[in-house]
């Protein structure tokens, strides 16, 4: 697959609806690193809160302003054209004090010269990147030491809260599909999903967690989620709550995805930004109403691509082009702290360019039973002592 190209976006204010824009670009074939790009972007916010119910209209209007600037637009033409034979990892990177930069919709943003949705694009991997205040180190697991929780809340009052049914063996069984292969834990099927259970499951370990739910905004500080209580009815559960509760564990889960609505709307206070904050290395969660047939369409292809080779992002954007011609295809939003975007690692040989003759070499020395040293005889052994060095 070759080693993606790296483009990232950061805005940082200067001052009412002005920032400056700094793309920087890395070459994985280049030996150096290029000089970055600067340039001013204007963003009228009300203008863009006008047209939320336009997508289309929505996601051209961000592409205008975003590579307004001349130099800038230059750098993303010369990055597509550089990286013609490679994938790109776009990451959108907005400084923690940039609250308002997180409210826009930058999964509408589009290709500025053939006008595509990048976010449904196999060939730009587009992600939030998130700083965070967490200083926990994250570790590295192999796949084969991955462990998974699925979290499904099926409230047995969700009409009296005008709450669509969450049909509880439908979404373990699409979870356990997805995550096959792998060790799961599930939570709500023999007990309610409540936040205690949660937490408990969470402290075992999570590699990935996959929570099943309704979510709610009713204001900008207070995304919730919809949890139940040990009767098995609704429980609001505030984000913030969830959240330092995570925080407050030794070990974040490396990624969680939301399958609830909303979690990741009013972006500056949205519960997947406040979990990225708290540790979690990596969040997907979904803006607005997502419609449960969009859900449905990108879980399993996102999961099944995530196990080929750990990248999150490359994942995302697969699985978001399988369902292009929903109108609500852009609303999974990806939010990492992982730099690689890496959730998992495979181990192999490292070092210099001659390691894998190296490696064939010493396999080649296991299967014909000799050993590289002295002991295997004068000129024999002279021989597979240079073999097994690679020589």
């Amino acid at each position: 697959m070759g080693v993606p190209g790296e483009l990232e976006i950061r805005l940082r204010h200067v001052k009412d609806g002005t920032y400056e824009e700094e793309l920087r670009l890395v070459d994985p074939e280049a030996a150096t690193m290029s000089a970055p790009v600067r340039g001013l972007v204007k963003i009228d916010f009300p203008k863009m809160r006008s047209l939320e119910l336009k997508p289309d209209v929505y996601g051209d209007e961000l592409t205008q302003c975003v590579f307004a600037d001349k130099d800038v637009l230059g750098l993303y033409i010369r990055a597509r054209t550089v990286m013609s034979k490679h994938k790109l990892r776009l990451s959108i990177a907005i400084e923690p004090s940039e609250h308002e930069l997180n409210d826009l919709r930058w999964e509408l943003l589009r290709d500025p010269v053939d006008k595509k949705l990048l976010a449904t694009s196999d060939d730009v991997w587009l992600s939030r990147f998130m700083f965070s205040k967490d200083w926990r180190s994250v570790p590295r697991h192999s796949r084969t030491q991955l462990r998974a929780v699925i979290a499904v809340a099926a409230p047995t009052d969700y009409a009296e809260w005008q709450l669509a049914e969450i049909k509880l063996d439908d979404e373990i069984a699409r979870g356990r599909n997805a995550l096959s292969g792998i060790p799961v834990e599930v939570l709500g099927d023999t007990e309610p999903c409540t936040l205690d259970r949660l937490i408990k499951a969470l402290r075992g370990g999570a590699d990935i967690v996959y929570l099943v739910c309704h979510g709610i905004h009713r204001s900008p500080s207070a995304p919730s989620v919809y949890l139940q209580n040990e009767s098995g009815q609704t429980e609001v559960v505030h984000g913030k709550v969830l959240a330092d509760r995570i925080g407050d564990m030794a070990e974040a889960p490396r990624m969680m995805v939301l399958a609830s609505c909303e979690s990741a709307t009013r972006l500056e206070y949205s519960l997947a930004t406040m979990l990225a904050d708290a540790g979690v290395s990596a969040v997907l969660a979904m803006q607005g109403k997502i419609s449960m047939a969009t859900v449905k369409g990108v879980m399993p292809p996102f999961f099944h691509q995530l196990f080929i080779d750990g990248q999150i992002d490359r994942a995302l954007a697969i699985a978001r082009g399988g369902v292009r011609a929903h109108s609500d295809a852009w609303m999974p939003a990806l939010f990492l702290r992982l730099k690689n975007g890496q959730l998992w690692y495979e181990p192999r040989l490292t070092g210099s360019n001659n390691a894998p003759p190296q490696w064939k070499a010493l396999c080649q020395c296991v299967r014909n039973g000799a050993r590289a040293d002295h002991r295997a005889g004068p000129r024999r052994g002279h021989v597979r002592r240079n073999a097994c060095a690679g020589k």
